[in-house]
């Protein structure tokens, strides 16, 4: 499946390639792309979905619809499909679509499930991010050395959480029932995440499957009676960490930049910073725009500085003379000096 910035290789269940087709890896003409989602077992890292059976049975195996191996959006549409389909024994039919919009890195995921059989039918839907996690970065000028490697998630009740890969186990499980929220696995520029939908309670949960590191999205549990119908909704973040996508995306989801304890003072400058850019198309002249505007912006303050140390340097001269009558003994010059 790909659009104009994205390719993705899918099989139904799992998301096992991720190509950021804007974003090279070098600055060399014809350089490949960052690759974010990576099948190889040492940089695995995937995402997946399916529906758990609570009444017996295997899970739905999900396939291509008619045979179609390849998605590419169309010269001048704007958004491209693939579809899945599954069918169990006993009547029990999934129907999964997976959406990208031209230039858009959120992948929309419904799935409606239709129950033709003759017993009820139960069920969970469940949404994971698997990662081998990265080697830990170090080096105090290596920007990837601070920023978060591991799992970030969001509620209306809690806001914004994160925890680090070395942490999934050492501080305890994660078992937060939340509607309307999402989660993620995190690294320096770039953000996979799910985002459920917002009416449809999930359980959260982190786990490690020997190197695997697993963030999981878990629900809604439903029961299907003969002939009854039921659609969910999910989004799949796969791209860089752009602030004003994410913030369209999902409430919380902006937060994924991680300004730590200057959020106060580096939101708004990332968000200066980034205006500036639309008006340069570069970033060399953005920063350096930018310090002119922050310079600006304190020159009241630094004038004042100048004027003090310039009204200090008149009393050099006297402060010198009363520096050599009165020598060593510090009370008498302290107090001529404050005269």
């Amino acid at each position: 499946l790909r659009n104009d910035v994205l390719a993705l290789q899918l099989d139904g269940r799992n998301i096992t390639g991720a190509q950021l087709l804007a974003y090279p890896q070098t600055r060399e003409a014809g350089a490949s792309p960052v690759v974010l989602f990576d099948a190889d077992p040492l940089r695995y890292f995937a995402a997946r979905s399916g529906w758990a059976t609570t009444t017996g049975g295997d899970e739905l195996f999900l396939q291509p619809e008619a045979g179609v191996r390849k998605a590419v959006l169309a010269e001048g549409a704007a958004e491209v499909s693939a579809r899945f389909v599954a069918t169990t024994a006993g009547g029990l039919q999934l129907r999964r679509t997976y959406t990208l919009a031209r230039g858009g890195y959120a992948l929309k995921v419904r799935d409606e499930l239709v129950n033709s059989g003759a017993a009820p039918w139960s069920g969970m839907v469940y949404r994971q991010l698997l990662r081998n996690p990265p080697p830990a970065k170090g080096g105090f000028t290596n920007p990837e050395a601070f920023s978060l490697s591991g799992a970030a998630w969001y509620s209306p009740e809690e806001k914004y959480e994160k925890r680090k890969y070395p942490d999934f186990v050492d501080d305890g499980p994660l078992d937060q029932q939340v509607t309307g929220a999402w989660v993620a696995l995190s690294q320096h520029y770039f953000l996979a995440g799910w985002i459920p939908q917002k009416d449809q309670a999930a359980l959260y949960s982190l786990g490690v499957d020997g190197v695997v590191h697993r963030v999981e999205a878990r629900g809604p549990q439903i029961t299907l009676a003969p002939g009854q119908r039921f659609s969910s909704e999910a989004t799949l973040w796969l791209g860089p960490k752009l602030s004003d996508q994410l913030a369209a995306t999902a409430p919380g989801l902006d937060l994924a930049l991680d300004y730590g304890m200057f959020t106060v003072l580096s939101k708004p400058i990332h968000w200066l910073l980034t205006q500036l850019h639309k008006v340069t198309d570069n970033w060399g002249w953005a920063i350096v725009l930018l310090v002119v505007l922050i310079k600006l912006a304190l020159y009241p303050l630094s004038a004042a500085q100048y004027k003090s140390m310039a009204k200090m340097r008149k009393f050099q001269p006297r402060m010198q003379q009363l520096k050599e009558r009165y020598g060593d003994d510090q009370q008498k010059y302290q107090a001529a000096m404050m005269e």
